[in-house]
Formats: structure tokens, C-alpha cells, sequence
């Protein structure tokens, strides 16, 4: 990839959101709070918007459940939304 497709590539994408949690399932819900105000802009379809949302709490609550050991107080959830060529992507 050339030095200007690199930053064609860059200029199509862009970050809505990212933060970062304590791995506590007290956080889930401000994590989908957050989540819809970062899809806000987008204006898409209610059940989409629903999908995503759910993804997110499906996807936060396992690595809160599994990635930590019980008691593990150190434990953080990531959360990034981004636009890249018209296509929402999250991790």
C-alpha cells in the first residue's frame, strides 16, 4: 500500500467512540448507554441499532463472566466503534 492509499485509507475511517470499563456487570449498562450514543449520529433502523446494542452487552458480559478470575479487580472491557468505508465496525 502506497504512502496515499494508506491515508485514502485512513480518511474513511472514523471512530464514533472508544472507552475503556472496569470488568463489572455493574458497568453493563452504561456500556450500552454509551454504545447508543455513539450509534446516535448513524440514525439507523431501531432493530439494527437493538442488534448491535445486544452485541455489545452479549460480548462485554462474557469477557466480564470469562476472561477474569473471580475477585480479579484489575479486569477492563474495551469497547471501539468505527466507520470504516461504510461499514460499522466494532470491537
Amino acid at each position: 500500500m502506497t504512502q496515499s492509499e494508506a491515508g485514502a485509507a485512513a480518511d474513511r475511517r472514523a471512530v464514533l467512540g472508544r472507552r475503556i470499563w472496569r470488568a463489572e456487570a455493574t458497568q453493563l449498562a452504561a456500556m450500552r448507554a454509551e454504545a447508543r450514543r455513539w450509534l446516535a449520529p448513524l440514525d439507523l433502523p431501531d432493530y439494527v441499532e437493538h442488534d448491535v446494542i445486544l452485541a455489545v452487552h452479549e460480548a462485554a458480559a462474557n469477557a466480564i463472566e470469562h476472561a477474569y478470575p473471580s475477585g480479579d479487580t484489575n479486569g477492563h472491557v474495551e469497547l471501539t466503534f468505527w466507520l470504516d468505508g461504510g461499514n460499522l465496525c466494532l470491537s
